[in-house]
């Protein structure tokens, strides 16, 4: 005796799921086997910190710059002192300087850095250990977090030309 229509779509709707299933779970071991490439390593936590008086500086850009293709980033810094920016693959290391005023004009610096001109930041590392860049205009020093990257700046004074 032959099935029913329903009793036929019951059983296919049934397949269907265990096969779902299946593939489902052999998609989360092998994420979860390739570690801190997929875990949340994807992205990077910037904290930009008045050198001076430790407070977050908020409101401004961080240029990038990637080692793997030369491409370049802006990462917005907002109301925390904190932004975020995806990793780009393939990338061992990244430079990080002081991003431009927001009116446009490429040449005209937001902030000082008091990190240097630019630092190289070791993706790995940042990723591991949080990486904390030296800072050159005060001996104020924070820890970072796994994930995490610290970089100095001081506002510029209105009398001290902006230009890069």
């Amino acid at each position: 005796m032959g099935q029913t229509p329903t009793r036929t779509r019951t059983t296919l709707l049934a397949t269907m799921l265990v096969i779902s299933a299946t593939i489902l779970s052999n998609v989360a071991s092998a994420d979860s086997k390739s570690g801190l490439s997929t875990a949340g390593a994807n992205r990077l936590i910037i904290r930009l910190i008045n050198a001076e008086t430790g407070d977050p500086m908020s409101h401004q850009n961080v240029q990038i710059e990637w080692d793997a293709d030369a491409e370049e980033s802006l990462v917005y810094v907002g109301g925390k002192g904190r932004g975020t920016m995806d990793i780009l693959v393939g990338s061992a290391n990244f430079t990080m300087k002081p991003g431009t005023k927001d009116y446009g004009d490429p040449n005209r610096l937001a902030f000082f850095s008091c990190s240097g001109p630019t630092i190289a930041v070791p993706v790995q590392q940042a990723i591991r250990k949080g990486f904390v860049a030296h800072n050159e205009c005060n001996t104020r020093t924070v820890q970072a977090s796994p994930g995490e990257i610290v970089f100095w700046a001081r506002p510029l004074p209105l009398w001290k030309p902006d230009f890069q």
